[in-house]
């Protein structure tokens, strides 16, 4: 199978407007692609990307990673920790579990460690992808991600 690893950042417009195109590809790839998200908040320019970095993994923990992102994403204008804990609310999640999570940083090793390998990659900015190893950078279309996956798939 085809692995498409993604370095986002969750206050960066380009990953929002590549999000609902990364569902797409996803459910049209179903079962021949893997895809993984991977954290790089950039502090200097989205000065609340850590804290959404750091409520995802807490959403994780109550195994709605995917659905939070997508709330994240949906929020970007207004990510302040009272926002990020008001989206876990509306989603039902154990909101002493997730609060105790994200007060801890209990995930933040998780966090730093994706930021750490994609700046070995070096990742000059999000979204980056990377699919079986092959860097692209920035905004594709659904058109255009069919294109290099059929590619990639043609010649396994």
């Amino acid at each position: 199978a085809l692995r498409i690893v993604e370095f986002s950042d969750f206050q960066c417009p380009f990953c929002a407007q590549s999000a609902p195109i990364m569902k797409q590809v996803v459910e049209y790839y179903s079962g021949l692609i893997q895809y993984v998200y991977r954290h790089m908040p950039i502090d200097e320019l989205h000065p609340d990307a850590w804290n959404a970095s750091l409520a995802s993994t807490c959403a994780d923990e109550q195994n709605s990673f995917w659905t939070y992102h997508d709330e994240i994403f949906a929020n970007q204008d207004n990510l302040s920790k009272d926002n990020l804990f008001a989206l876990a609310q509306n989603m039902s999640l154990d909101m002493d579990q997730f609060k105790s999570c994200f007060d801890s940083e209990k995930y933040a090793y998780q966090v730093r460690r994706d930021m750490n390998d994609g700046a070995e990659l070096d990742i000059e900015g999000t979204p980056t992808f990377f699919v079986n190893g092959e860097m692209l950078s920035g905004v594709l279309s659904l058109d255009q991600w069919k294109v290099i996956l059929d590619a990639f798939l043609l010649s396994e």
